[in-house]
């Protein structure tokens, strides 16, 4: 109970003799991780609200590079440049939005290379330099003063190891190494920072891994400065400069009771003099980075073994303590677009992930990105297993999935998200004695209808399928047969698949289906799914009559079961998954082709009743093993990376990236509605393969423009089922299909409407656009503030907008909900009062204000 050991993140500390401490506090950014290996940021550099960089590096191997749009952070690259053994970056600098640098370190063993990098606009390219009598390099900061006077600095080694200062120069067209002047022979010395103003260029650091050391640059060459001596050792980290009377320099010191203390100079145009600064409760503080937004505003942040930030509006007389987002961790940049925008970025301690954290001056929110969810939240409930594999999964909606695999300790694993969080089911899903279980496939039609099939060994292996009603799982009678995939439609619809033969089970009664094969042997069903109960897909592989390669198959069921030839494949080929997205459009993927591990796709066309190969932009190793379709066009697979189809060519997606720190194998991606993909990954970590678990955004597939249409007062005509919780003679089927057929609603998921479930804002608003026929416009420029360029419903806000049929919220309701006038909440549920303004104001109604409310409820002076 120590409180210097506890979190002081929420706890604000004033400098001694300050009346006026800081009451607001940093807010932590949600920074997506590129995946399961851990993850650092160490620079970070803002050019305005809507673009900034920050890079690092992942895996302790690969560069690291993010990008801020205005709203969301997403990894931009990860990788290593060229064939190095390994690289990371360590600063970035940016003078436009097409120009940048950014500086660290490659290593070819044993020793390191200089990494120079460039932004241009349209890539970041490498950058040769040539650097002499020296053995290792590490650049350690950039200053891109214009873009024919950059300065980076860092060390050099010898074939010792020991340290020298490094600085090169930049002119517009070429690069020199400058030299810098030390304490003399026998001194060993390094720079970290560089920064200038008005002319003069200054850079920090230390010397012998025990004193400060500052250099400056009058435009001819450098010269060492005299600091004033603090402490038994101490060093400096950073250095920021507004014109050639303000400089100021961060480090830390150690006293003679060890502790390790913060360090501030300022220059103020003739000498350079201590500040009085505070430190974290801890006394092991560091400061290793600053920016100053001017002359009297600056933030410096480093770590107390949680993250520490400083804070002054008077130039430095007087240092305060912030609050900020709890947890260990560090902070290593920092960078402003202003007073009101500065982005601090470094690592959290516990998880060795990314870190952002955001200060906008006046509130705190939490901006929207792409998190990874990892392998917090999903421990096993009675595993002692440490090795895990996904092998399925499946997403109703934004508030039920599941997936399922195994743990190498012989149990089963099944795991549930509620809309907050994975929770794994516990080891009784195995029957008392049984070992070596496994669940293979699972399916849901409806949140009270959820089936999964495995198996497990006791004297021999068996076959189960087991049932979930929306209360107890429990295991079907007479399910102890070869299966391996199946698709549910309603709780008397289910369809199971293994080997050669499928299955269908009503409820009470299994049915063995009469189902044509391919010519050959070796025949293995993979993976069954539906898109309505007489819309139902089924792949495989193999061996055709006189070959020894394996070629795919398909069957397609609309009442009765045939077989679709797929296209030719040369060599061996097999399928592994399938998904129908619409009644013309099949996807199913696996391996095979150019080699017998090539990731292969494969499409059909339901008007011409053909597959073609559509395998585009796919690896040459690995193969696909699940696929799942978020609309026509819009297509995940995985192949140990997650990938996607974008209406033309398959793109690998940089969540989790390959490496021989961490690698996802096996694998399954699951997918509802437009909303988001789900990828569901094994991370090979120390060793153990643990369950990861990425979330996707919705892409950005172009929305048709709707035909204008008038809903007729009669009962229309209706076409097939299309969603099989909308059942014939429910109260809202005619209503539900009519705006189906129409394209004015199609539901969460594909053959799933969720009619009881609640209406955001932004689906009503898409349902009002594409029922009046509205053509739809895509402004560069956002109307509502948390309606981004990239929002799914994007189009059809600012349609609505356009022909004042929508107003957003006024100045109280943002500020209550985080968001600067105007927003919209187009996320929040629509209530009955807003369907009604956003109709009449559709129609073009005029407004009937009569004496006597006609609802109770609903009195003269509400809003509505």
């Amino acid at each position: 109970n120590d409180p210097t050991l506890q979190d002081q993140t929420q706890r604000l500390i004033p400098p001694v003799g300050a009346s006026n401490p800081l009451t607001s506090s940093w807010a932590q950014v949600p920074a997506p991780t590129a995946g399961p290996a851990p993850s650092y940021l160490y620079g970070v550099a803002m050019l305005g609200n809507n673009d900034g960089w920050a890079v690092g590096n992942y895996g302790e191997e690969n560069s690291l590079i993010e990008r801020w749009n205005g709203t969301a952070w997403s990894v931009f690259y990860t990788g290593t440049f060229n064939t190095i053994d390994y690289n990371g970056l360590e600063a970035v600098d940016a003078l436009s939005s097409s120009e940048a640098y950014a500086v660290g370190f490659n290593e070819t063993y044993p020793t390191y290379q200089p990494l120079i990098m460039h932004w241009d606009g349209t890539a970041w390219g490498l950058i040769s330099t040539t650097i002499t009598n020296t053995t290792g390099f590490d650049l350690s900061a950039v200053k891109e003063f214009a873009s024919n006077d950059v300065w980076v600095v860092g060390q050099a080694t010898d074939q010792n190891y020991n340290p020298s200062p490094l600085a090169l120069h930049y002119d517009g067209s070429n690069w020199t190494q400058v030299a810098v002047p030390t304490p003399g022979a026998g001194h060993y010395c390094s720079l970290s920072s560089v920064a200038g103003g008005g002319g003069v260029v200054w850079a920090v650091g230390s010397c012998d891994y025990s004193s400060s050391y500052l250099v400056r640059w009058n435009g001819t060459s450098w010269t060492q400065i005299s600091l004033p001596s603090i402490g038994t050792q101490s060093g400096l980290s950073s250095v920021v400069s507004t014109d050639t009377n303000n400089a100021w320099a961060f480090g830390n010191y150690e006293d003679s009771n060890y502790n390790f203390l913060t360090l501030i100079y300022r220059w103020n145009g003739s000498s350079w003099t201590q500040q009085n600064s505070p430190s974290g409760p801890r006394n092991q503080s560091y400061l290793f980075a600053a920016v100053a937004i001017s002359p009297t505003e600056l933030w410096a942040v480093g770590d107390d073994a949680y993250p520490l930030r400083l804070h002054t509006t008077d130039s430095g007389n007087t240092w305060a303590l912030v609050g900020g987002p709890g947890g260990r961790g560090d902070l290593d940049a920092v960078a402003a677009a202003g007073a009101g925008n500065v982005m601090a970025v470094g690592s959290h301690f516990d998880v060795y992930h990314t870190r952002v954290e955001h200060w906008d001056g006046t509130a705190w929110t939490q901006l929207p990105n792409y998190p990874v969810v990892g392998e917090a939240g999903i421990g096993y409930n009675g595993s002692s297993g440490n090795n895990f594999n996904f092998a399925n999964a499946v997403a109703l909606d934004s508030n039920h999935a599941w997936a399922v695999g195994a743990y190498d300790d012989g149990n089963p694993a099944l795991f549930t998200w509620n809309g907050n969080a994975w929770n794994a089911l516990s080891t009784t899903l195995k029957p008392a004695g049984a070992y070596n279980a496994s669940f293979f496939d699972v399916s849901a039609s409806a949140p009270n209808d959820v089936w999964a099939v495995g198996r497990y060994l006791t004297d021999q292996y068996h076959y189960q399928v087991i049932h979930y009603n929306g209360t107890t799982w429990a295991q079907v009678p007479n399910s102890d047969y070869f299966y391996s995939t199946l698709v549910a439609t309603s709780p008397t619809d289910l369809w199971v698949a293994g080997s050669s033969y499928i299955d269908h089970y009503d409820g009470s009664v299994w049915r063995r289906e009469n189902i044509p094969l391919p010519p050959g042997t070796s025949i293995y069903i993979q993976s069954i799914r539906a898109r309505t109960n007489t819309d139902i897909w089924a792949v495989g592989y193999y061996k055709p009559t006189g070959s020894s390669n394996y070629a795919p198959f398909t069957l397609h069921y609309t009442g009765t079961w045939n077989l679709v030839p797929a296209a030719p494949v040369s060599g061996s080929a097999r399928f592994y998954g399938v998904v129908p997205v619409s009644a013309t459009e099949v996807w199913a993927v696996g391996r095979g082709g150019s080699s017998s591990f090539a990731s292969l796709a494969q499409r059909w066309n339901g008007a011409t009743n053909t597959w073609a190969v559509a395998s585009a932009g796919l690896s040459t190793c690995c193969g696909l093993y699940s696929v799942s379709a978020n609309g026509p066009g819009d297509i995940w697979s995985t192949d140990g990376l997650t990938v996607h189809w974008n209406g033309s060519t398959w793109v690998r997606d940089y969540l989790w990236p390959i490496g021989s720190y961490a690698v996802l194998t096996g694998g399954a991606v699951a997918s509802y509605g437009n909303i988001v993909t789900w990828s569901f990954g094994t991370s090979e970590l120390n060793h153990t393969n643990k369950p990861f678990i990425g979330i996707h955004p919705a892409s950005a597939v172009p929305s048709p423009t709707p035909t204008p249409t008038i809903i007729p007062s009669a009962t229309p005509t209706l076409g097939p089922n299309e969603f099989y919780d909308v059942p014939p003679g429910s109260l809202w089927y005619p209503f539900v299909h009519w705006l189906a057929e129409r394209g004015i609603v199609s539901g969460i998921s594909y053959g799933y409407y969720a009619p009881n479930a609640n209406t955001t804002r932004a689906q009503f608003t898409k349902m009002i656009v594409a029922g009046f026929g509205y053509p739809l416009i895509n402004p560069p420029t956002p109307y509502f503030s948390d309606v981004p360029t990239n929002y799914w419903a994007y189009q059809y806000i600012e349609t609505a907008h356009a022909h004042n049929v929508i107003g957003g919220y006024n100045q109280a309701q943002c500020a209550a909900i985080g968001h600067a006038y105007p927003c919209f909440g187009p996320n929040d549920n629509i209530t009955r009062a807003q369907i009604v303004i956003i109709v009449v104001n559709a129609k073009g109604w005029t407004l009937n204000t009569p004496g006597t409310p006609t609802f109770s409820d609903v009195p003269a002076n509400s809003f509505a």
